[in-house]
């Protein structure tokens, strides 16, 4: 297969995590505790193999570092592994990766798992990252108290976060009460995200939304194995009442708001919380995904593989140069550059 050029735009939105001061700062934290367990540093960075965990394939891709960027090299795809007899993902996994293995000559796998960092030019690779698109990725319901306002701004952070928006539910979108419910209980999403009112405005509006999520009691769509995550980014004077409606039965989580006034919109809380509860409460429950899960994120007992730039590579991919990476973690341990 020729090689072809990359979008590292959206491979790094998808595959990196690149993190500002706030995860910095837990970094430097880790810095005292771990010691150093590999000398690669982020201009050394030449392979990637990234994975992909759908609802029928699995998928696997290798890039290569070719100069200034990287390329896509040759891909794998296997059948998921998700159901029974195997409910095991990375049965799936592998098999994708062995079938790159084939097509390459490039040893990748060990009886230990997938090869990090590379061991030659012929075996391992320097990073790997893994993603999950099954059953049509996050699906998400949105609700907020003005259809053009909150509401609206709800769907847009919930896009923001690659979910597929069901359904956009508001006070005004012209629907009955009971038509909102049963609506909210055909849905049976992955996740719901409840904005509505500005900080300090009045409380009813938005606890009216929420009870009537209450009264659906909507379930997940894959079953009633773990509780429906909701994310609640909506007026701070109504977070007491939230609590109370959505604590003991759902994963709640609250943020900061989303239109804490009428002309500021605040979405990087709220879409950082949605990946968490997707991550957390959705992926994990998919049979074998926590073997996956172990790597490419941050939290304690995790292994993080972790680049942090001090720029946004989504807006300028020159944040992505060695000299804008400011710290650069493999398996959980901070990698130190070479001087």
């Amino acid at each position: 297969m020729p090689f072809e050029d990359v979008s590292c735009t959206s491979f790094v939105g998808r595959a990196i995590m690149v993190c500002g001061d706030r995860l910095m700062r837990q970094n430097e934290k880790m810095a005292s505790v771990n010691e150093v367990r590999s000398e690669i540093g982020p201009g050394q960075i030449k392979t990637i193999l990234a994975t992909d965990c759908g609802s029928t394939t699995s998928k696997a891709r290798l890039f290569e570092r070719r100069g200034d960027e990287y390329r896509f090299v040759v891909s794998g795809e296997a059948p998921t592994t998700v159901e029974a007899p195997f409910e095991d993902v990375t049965l799936g996994v592998r098999n994708a990766i062995r079938e790159i293995e084939e097509l390459t000559g490039r040893r990748l796998l060990s009886d230990k798992g997938i090869i990090v960092p590379s061991k030659s030019d012929q075996e391992g690779v320097d990073l790997y990252v893994t993603t999950s698109s099954a059953g049509g990725g996050l699906q998400m319901m949105v609700a907020g108290v003005m259809k053009s306002m909150t509401a609206e701004s709800a769907e847009r952070v919930a896009l923001g976060a690659g979910a597929i928006v069901m359904d956009v539910m508001a006070v005004n979108d012209g629907r009955q009460v009971h038509q909102r419910i049963e609506r909210m209980r055909d849905l049976r999403p992955d996740m719901i995200l409840l904005a509505g009112g500005t900080d300090g405005s009045l409380v009813p509006q938005v606890v009216e939304v929420a009870e009537l999520i209450a009264s659906a009691k909507p379930t997940p769509r894959l079953g009633t194995g773990y509780d429906l995550p909701i994310v609640y980014a909506g007026n701070i004077e109504a977070r007491h009442v939230i609590k109370r409606l959505f604590n003991d039965r759902y994963a709640l989580e609250i943020v900061d708001n989303i239109r804490p006034s009428l002309d500021l919109e605040v979405s990087e809380p709220a879409r950082e919380a949605i990946h968490e509860c997707f991550m957390a409460h959705v992926m994990s429950h998919a049979p074998g995904y926590d073997k996956l899960m172990k790597v490419g994120t941050l939290a304690k007992g995790k292994m993080a593989d972790l680049v942090i730039a001090k720029g946004d590579p989504l807006k300028n991919m020159e944040a992505l140069l060695p000299e804008n990476i400011s710290l650069v973690l493999k398996e959980g341990a901070i990698v130190r550059r070479e001087t």
